[in-house]
């Protein structure tokens, strides 16, 4: 069976996720015509699309999946947030009977 490279490769565009281009990409149309054809518009519609679209070439060059890394280790951390409770794990009480005194008022409690 054969293997096409364009099948296990990452989906680019312009160096970086083609997702996060294509959101680069219509961010900057809605400020120009959005926003009007104004100067200040049009100026920052080319630094939003100059230095954002480095910064994702830079970030796809680290790790050409980051977004769906960081998706799926977002969701693993919530449902390790909900799955705690069911596990048993109460709050601070559990380690430290009297989280307030620091554990010197039962040296003293007998005086």
């Amino acid at each position: 069976m054969r293997v096409y490279q364009s099948l296990v490769r990452p989906r680019l565009l312009g160096g970086a996720e083609w997702r996060l281009t294509f959101l680069n990409v219509m961010l900057c149309l809605i400020l120009i015509f959005g926003g009007g054809l104004k100067w200040w518009t049009l100026a920052l519609a080319v630094f939003l699309a100059t230095g954002g679209q480095w910064m994702l070439r830079r970030a796809a060059k680290r790790d050409p999946e980051w977004t769906s890394v960081y998706a799926t280790f977002s969701n693993l951390l919530s449902a390790i947030r909900t799955a705690l409770p069911v596990l048993g794990r109460k709050g601070p009480s559990q380690f430290c009977p009297n989280p307030g005194g620091g554990g010197h008022e039962s040296a003293n409690s007998g005086r």
